[in-house]
């Protein structure tokens, strides 16, 4: 495997606390997407499923795209078929 890009997704501002268990997927026209769970710490009640795009010129900020509550939410996992 080689890696072409090793960059930052999001500063130190972001608005959870801990987050990890993120999906990768290439999208047509060298877009990705990605997708992670983030809250206070794994199995907490805020925990929720984030995502951000990278198009040319870095990424979006990171966006709530899932909570139901007040469960925690666990590894999200994206598929391009």
């Amino acid at each position: 495997m080689h890696v072409a890009v090793s960059e930052h997704m999001f500063a130190e501002d972001c608005p959870f606390v801990s987050c990890h268990a993120s999906s990768l997927v290439e999208l047509p026209g060298g877009r990705y997407l990605v997708v992670w769970f983030g809250g206070a710490a794994e199995g907490a009640d805020d925990v929720a499923i984030w995502s951000a795009m990278r198009r040319t010129g870095g990424w979006s900020a990171p966006r709530l795209v899932a909570k139901v509550e007040p469960s925690a939410h666990w590894n999200p996992v994206l598929l391009r078929a």
